[in-house]
């Protein structure tokens, strides 16, 4: 299913608490469990059998299983998966900013305005990789 430099990739550039499905979470920490247990490849039985009582979770697992049998290319894959999330992630982070900078505006604090067009410039500026 997915392979330990996979996971590690996956854990390095976006890490577990990225995701905001609670269920996608508990799933990524169990596969790390198993990792940590010694296994370099994670057979999606093994997995599977350690969700029993989790059908969420399981129903998460088993449908990303089967995604990722369709995917040819998985290195592509998982590079353009991590991309568009970190790209998700900066639009969400910009949308906030923009929150707060209309609420500063509204109140005239123009120390917090400055401070909030710094962090919006600063993202603006980063590249997503």
């Amino acid at each position: 299913m997915m392979s330990r430099k996979a996971f590690l990739k996956v854990e390095e550039e976006l890490g577990i608490e990225n995701f905001s499905d609670t269920h996608i979470q508990k799933a990524l920490e169990l596969i790390g469990n198993i990792y940590a247990d010694g296994s370099d490849e994670i057979n999606i039985s093994k997995l599977v059998s350690r969700l029993s009582g989790e059908k969420q979770i399981h129903d998460a697992v088993i449908k990303s299983a089967t995604d990722a049998e369709i995917t040819i290319d998985r290195e592509k894959a998982l590079s353009d998966c991590i991309f568009f999330m970190k790209k998700e992630k900066k639009q969400e982070t910009l949308q906030n900013l923009a929150n707060r900078l209309k609420e500063a505006q509204h109140r005239n604090n123009n120390e917090e305005i400055n401070n909030i067009l710094l962090k919006i410039n600063k993202i603006h500026k980063e590249k997503v990789v």
